[in-house]
Parts: C-alpha cells; structure tokens; sequence
C-alpha cells in the first residue's frame, strides 16, 4: 500500500478544511495522495495571496495602513506569474480599482482590536480526528468576539452556506483551545463588503458531523482504491465540473491540474465508471 495512503488510512494524520473541501475527488487525490503539481497555482490565487500578506503586516502592526496601501499600488501589477482568464474586462486592472476603492480608501485599518492574526489552531473532532487551520483574524469589533476571514471573491457570488463551514470548524477549534465561542463569523472582501455570520452552535455541530462523515468517507475511498485497486474512487464530479456539457471555470483556470489532468480532453471529462457502493463498503 502507498506510504501516503497508509498515513492518510490511520487515525494518527491531521487533517485540515482544504483536505475536506473541493468539487473533484480526482484533484483530491492528485494533490493530497500523489502530491502532485504543488507548486501550481493561478492569478486569483496568487492575488488573494499578496493581500493577505500585507494584512498580516498591518495585523502584527510591522506595516501601517497608508504604507501597505501604498505597497499594494506600486506592486499589484508584478505580483502575477499566472495570467488572469480573458474576460470581457481586464481582470487584473478590475480587480486593482474595486481593492483600491472599496478596502483601501474608504478605511483607516483593520476594524476594532485584534485578539490575533493568523493563529494556528490544532485541536480534535469528537471522534478523536485530529484538525488544524489558521485564522487570518480574531478580533473584537463592538464587544463582540469574532472570527475573520479575507476574501478576494466577489461577494456577490460568494456561497455563504458553503464557505461557512470553514469558520464553523475554526470555531469549535477556537473553543477548544480558549473555552469561549466567538459572537460572529466574518468574511471580509477585498472589493468591498463584509458578510456576518451570526454563531449558532447547532450549525457548528452539523459542521462538525459533516467533516467526520467527509473523513469517513475519504479514508474508506483510500482503502478501496488499494485493496480493490479500485480505480474508479477517486473520479471527476462530473455534475460539479461540467456547464452544459464542457468543463467551466473549475477545471480549466482554477484546478492545480488543469495542465495535466487525466480526465481532461480539450473542453470535456473523460467519462469512467465509478465503482460501485457495495465495493466501496467491502473497503471498510
């Protein structure tokens, strides 16, 4: 059996939100098991990147406001070795003027007093799993506790349901190690905009379930695709990747593996035959 699979079969492996997340089990596995193409990344990616960076200046109090903005002016430009889709507007410029006149200009720095900046929490599920995560930001804003997290997305097609997930578990890690749960969950984005998360420990012990079910699930995948050399394990979703027939945004601009996938051919997914559920229990 692969080394990884092994580590990654055990109880003994810290898991994270990244390893849980994600729209295709194939790039799960590639990435995760295989550990392949880690040093590729995209435009989004690496623009989300350079403005948490300068944050966490601005957080640890080493950058003022006015210094990171001006940073961020003179350097947005060059901080690309991807190139943006091409869309009907240039990406890059667009992205320039809403950072620069939605985060930057309307604000003097971070909101209220900050607690932490990009602390990393380790901690465990109720089923002795063991997670970690960093958390951009905990601050207090009007008396109230909350975790926050930055976003270079658009807010306006930002799946909240989704995403929340993430801060949820961040939350019971928080409690564990502090003993208080936060007042709020917070996305931030960089052009323009926050969306608030009441905390509701109901929603986070549902999350919670959700992660040890995702677990469950991918390790019983991994001793599949060993002990049966089941193949089909780990495939594309297909009813997540494809828009109206051919990969979309996923597949072809966001994915690590878009320039080497093997389920690839040109704008479509080759088509494979999952393994059946009662393979998949046999692994168990």
């Amino acid at each position: 059996m692969n080394k990884k699979v092994k580590a990654m079969s055990r109880s003994d492996v810290t898991w994270s939100y990244s390893q849980l997340s994600g729209d295709c089990n194939a790039s799960w596995y590639m990435s995760k098991v295989l550990e392949k193409n880690k040093d590729v990344s995209n435009a989004f990616a690496q623009g989300g990147t350079f403005m948490h960076d300068l944050m966490e200046c601005v957080g640890k109090g080493s950058m003022s406001w006015d210094e990171a903005h001006a940073l961020f002016l003179d350097n947005w430009d060059n901080c690309f070795s991807y190139e943006y889709p091409a869309f009907a507007i240039d990406l890059k410029s667009h992205y320039k003027k809403k950072i620069d006149k939605n985060w930057f200009k309307p604000r003097k720095g971070l909101r209220g007093d900050t607690v932490s900046i990009e602390e990393h929490i380790e901690f465990s599920l109720p089923s002795g799993e063991k997670f970690q995560g960093y958390i951009d930001r905990v601050a207090l804003v009007k008396d109230k506790l909350t975790i926050r997290d930055y976003k270079i997305s658009n807010p306006k097609s930002f799946d909240v349901n989704e995403k929340q997930k993430q801060l949820l578990i961040y939350a019971y890690g928080y409690h564990q190690i502090h003993g208080k749960y936060t007042d709020e969950l917070v996305f931030e984005f960089f052009q323009g905009g926050e969306k608030i998360i009441p905390f509701q420990e109901v929603w986070m012990e549902k999350t919670i379930q959700w992660a040890e079910d995702r677990i469950i699930d991918l390790k019983s995948r991994l001793v599949a695709t060993q002990k049966l050399n089941a193949k089909g394990m780990f495939l594309p979703n297909y009813d997540k990747l494809l828009e109206d027939g051919k990969t979309g945004m996923m597949c072809n601009e966001l994915c690590n593996h878009r320039f080497d996938c093997p389920f690839k051919k040109g704008d479509t997914l080759k088509i494979h035959k999952p393994l059946r559920n009662q393979d998949l229990k046999l692994s168990l």
